[in-house]
């Protein structure tokens, strides 16, 4: 079942939960790349990008998640 989005959340509590699930698998990848590719000079952008990456993938797939009194926003 589908984890509900509390109304009542602040954005500092939603974008935190976010970091620590979704945007974490993404900062890890984009990390392990850097690592595997023996090229640590980007390692820290490469992470920030998956970071940020993964929150915006979050934040679509919350937003898609959502069904308004018109149900138009469905995940396909």
């Amino acid at each position: 079942m589908a984890e509900k989005i509390a109304a009542d959340i602040s954005l500092e509590k939603y974008l935190e939960k976010t970091k620590n699930k979704t945007a974490l698998l993404f900062e890890l990848t984009t990390l392990g790349i850097s690592i595997l590719s023996d090229n640590n000079n980007y390692s820290e952008n490469l992470r920030l990008f998956g970071e940020n990456i993964g929150i915006a993938f979050q934040i679509k797939d919350d937003l898609l998640g959502m069904k308004g009194n018109n149900g138009w926003y469905k995940k396909a």
